[in-house]
This record gives C-alpha cells, structure tokens and sequence, in this order.
C-alpha cells in the first residue's frame, strides 16, 4: 500500500478541517513519515505533514492512499514478493497518476503547503513498497510543473517532488 505525504517546510500549521476533504488528512507538526523512506531527508527540517488516505480511514491511526491512485493510468501486474525471489519484490511498479475525483482537493493541499510555509518551499512524496527500490528527491520547481509532470508521464512512486513559490 502507498502513502502520500504533503509538506510545509517550517510551517507551524495549516489548519485543515477534515470535513473539508473527502479523502483523509492528517496533519502534524513533526516531520514523520508513517513510512521510513525519507526519514534521513526528513529529520533536518521543520514543519508539517499531511499524511493523505483512503476516505474509509479517517478516524483510523494509519493511512494508505491506495484509493487515491489510478491504478489503471499504468496497467501493472504486482506479484507479491516471495522472499526467495529477488525478482518479484520492490521496482514492480514505477508510475503513477491520481483518481481525477482527487486531483482538486489535492491540488488545494498543495497549495495551502505552500502558503503556509514562511520560506516558501514545499514537497509531496510517496513511499511504495512495490516501487523502486532507490528512493529520489526531484526540485520539480512549480505546482504547475508538478502536475504537467503527472498528465504527460506520471509521477514516480518513492520520489519526493520540492516546489517552491
């Protein structure tokens, strides 16, 4: 299962009310992933996290956003790993694209990161356990690039995309 993590480098909040959403937010202020991809990436700064997941969890401890993926965009076959096979583990799955149903909400998340953030910087990541195997910080520069980058080719999963106002 994926999760998807939104960042607002040195914020101290942003605010959000559940209600507003129809997928789950949770926000913190410590920079902790629920998964330990980014954690060495993580730990040097400040601010908050939004961890994104499946409308049916809210209220729950955990998120995966595997409801929030279109997992027809990139019609893959994930085999779940036998651990005497190296080749039926991690690197199954390298793209992926948001449900449209999600896109504006998402959008919105973004952009209220960004505001909030005082030196203007922020992030979204994922961590797959079925995506590469190496994990990759993009400056993918603007929210606007962000989401050319996902129509034309997708996103990649285990990356982590800066953008900055």
């Amino acid at each position: 299962m994926p999760t998807i993590e939104i960042i607002s480098f040195e914020a101290k909040s942003m605010g959000l009310n559940q209600a507003d959403f129809e997928l789950k937010v949770e926000e913190e202020n410590k920079l902790e992933s629920h998964r330990s991809l980014f954690v060495d990436y993580l730990k040097i700064y400040n601010g908050v996290i939004i961890h994104l997941g499946n409308k049916d969890q809210i209220g729950d401890t955990f998120c995966w956003a595997s409801d929030l993926i279109d997992w027809d965009s990139f019609p893959e076959k994930i085999i779940i790993p036998n651990i005497n096979d190296p080749k039926k583990g991690l690197n199954q799955s390298i793209n992926y694209k948001f449900m449209g149903k999600y896109r504006e909400k998402i959008n919105e998340l973004l952009k209220i990161a960004l505001n909030c953030s005082p030196i203007g910087k922020a992030a979204i990541l994922t961590d797959y356990q079925f995506g590469p195997e190496k994990s990759n910080i993009e400056n993918i520069i603007s929210i606007k690039n962000f989401w050319k980058r996902h129509d034309e080719n997708g996103l990649i999963f285990n990356t982590l995309y800066e953008y900055f106002e």
